[in-house]
């Protein structure tokens, strides 16, 4: 049950910070492509963004929740801690700044001091992010192999390549 919570939340990891990635090229390829294609199709790619970003925070909290459960070691508490703090900006873009930057827009007020200072707090949540998914993302490439008959047998100074044979290698 543990390897497939782990198999869980490595998949939502990967399809969340992927989104991630994925929505800050798109978002500046298309600013690249004219600012009048970016101020029009970044609102529908950023309120796309958040409904599935919601799904997979949730996704990903919900596993490691199970995972943790499972087995409460460091790895898996790293990462349901990391996935947790992450989602919770995942969270309050869409309930507090997205609502304040897309009443802007509405009013032609995307040129001020207003809309700069909600962008940036955006911009920030959103590399807040990313920095605690890739140290979720780190933790997760060593997380869950604790306890295993390798990792058994290497603490009981056998060698690393036979969990059987407690003695090294002549």
């Amino acid at each position: 049950m543990r390897a497939i919570l782990r198999t869980w939340v490595i998949l939502a990891w990967g399809l969340w910070f992927g989104g991630l990635m994925a929505v800050f090229v798109v978002a500046t390829a298309m600013f690249r492509a004219g600012h009048d294609v970016g101020a029009a199709a970044n609102p529908i790619l950023f309120a796309a963004f958040e409904r599935y970003q919601l799904w997979i925070a949730g996704a990903a909290v919900i596993g490691a929740t199970g995972w943790v459960s499972s087995r409460p070691s460091r790895g898996p508490v790293a990462v349901w801690m990391l996935l947790a703090l992450a989602g919770a900006g995942a969270v309050v873009n869409p309930l507090w700044i997205t609502p304040t930057i897309h009443r802007l827009q509405v009013e032609g007020r995307t040129k001020g001091a207003e809309f700069r200072a909600a962008h940036g707090r955006s911009m920030m949540i959103y590399a807040g992010e990313v920095a605690l998914l890739l140290g979720a993302g780190a933790v997760l490439a060593n997380a869950g192999r604790e306890g295993s008959p390798r990792d058994e047998a290497t603490k009981r100074g056998g060698n690393r390549r036979s969990p059987v044979s407690p003695e090294a290698p002549s």
